[in-house]
């Protein structure tokens, strides 16, 4: 009796093994088409790559960190003129009549 509830007991083990290795393959199998489906539908849409993503955001944050510089030296340059005006010196700044401004759309609104 021993003997036979051992081989039953095998036979279970080993038909568990297998549905487990036939789960995993149909596992496998159904995450392969789902993911060539989710493929297919995304590049029927207008959506950049993670690369292409990755890549603006960079430009982006130079970007951002070139005009945070340049408001800096704005900054600098308008306190050494206000400090150059209130001593009597007069500013280099060439006073035209604007056109300059006017043809690069620059004039102020």
């Amino acid at each position: 009796m021993t003997q036979t509830t051992s081989r039953f007991f095998d036979g279970i083990s080993e038909l568990m093994i297998d549905s487990a290795a036939i789960a995993e393959g149909v596992r496998a199998e159904f995450e392969a088409l789902i993911m060539t489906r989710l493929q297919g539908a995304l590049s029927s849409l207008d959506v950049v790559s993670r690369q292409e993503f990755d890549a603006v955001w960079e430009l982006a944050r130079k970007a951002r960190c070139e005009v945070v510089a340049l408001q800096e030296r704005v900054a600098l340059l308008e306190a050494s003129e206000l400090s150059s005006v209130s001593s009597g010196r007069s500013a280099d700044i060439p006073c035209g009549d604007g056109d300059e401004m006017k043809k690069e759309g620059l004039e102020e609104k």
